[in-house]
């Protein structure tokens, strides 16, 4: 649950900045990292924001694309690297879409004991 809650906050101020930039007449900018991060902003690729999650929210992949997701996240925005980004547990007590880099260490840590 924290991981969507942390998607739709950093989708909201993605969103934010990126309507700023069109404002300012940067259009030209909107798909830049550096014009996110200069500002404190996580940079985020079409398949991580919000808008693209809630239209494909009754996919049977969901759980698929929000993992995808937040490793794009993950990926795009290299001070994120390693951090605990979350997992998916599902009605059927199954977790899926294992993320960050804390979870693997976590695995890694149960695993050796």
């Amino acid at each position: 649950m924290l991981s969507l809650i942390f998607l739709k906050f950093v989708s909201d101020r993605f969103e934010k900045r990126h309507h700023e930039l069109v404002g300012e007449g940067k259009e030209a900018y909107v798909d830049m990292v550096e014009f996110y991060t200069m500002r404190n902003v996580f940079y985020l690729p079409e398949g991580s924001r919000w808008s693209t999650i809630v239209k494909l929210a009754k996919q049977n992949d969901i759980a698929v694309r929000i993992d995808s997701a937040l490793h794009a996240v993950e990926k795009n925005n290299p001070s994120l690297k390693g951090a605990p980004t979350g997992q998916l547990l599902f009605a059927d007590g199954q977790r899926r879409g294992q993320t960050g880099g804390a979870d693997r260490q976590h695995q890694q840590h149960q695993h050796d004991c």
